[in-house]
């Protein structure tokens, strides 16, 4: 079974944590979208603010990415962690 996996994929996140044990299952293969890498992290005003101004941006290339791994990667299931989308 494919699944195409999309959460954090920060060291400590429970997302990663699950994402790394579905992949030693056996007969899985897993590919992933860490969307830690396309929405800045932090709590300062000036992090917030960008992120709100970049949204629609950040949207579209998460987007782009998760198209672009279900026409090459073929998934059977997409697994989103936490509602992180």
């Amino acid at each position: 079974m494919r699944v195409l996996f999309i959460g954090d994929s920060w060291k400590g996140s429970s997302a990663r944590s699950f994402r790394e044990v579905l992949s030693s299952l056996p007969g899985i293969q897993v590919d992933d979208i860490g969307l830690d890498h396309y929405i800045l992290k932090g709590k300062s005003v000036i992090l917030r603010t960008a992120n709100r101004l970049l949204a629609p941006w950040q949207q579209a290339e998460i987007a782009d990415e998760i198209a672009r791994k279900i026409k090459h990667f073929e998934p059977d299931v997409m697994l989103v962690a936490k509602g992180a989308m």
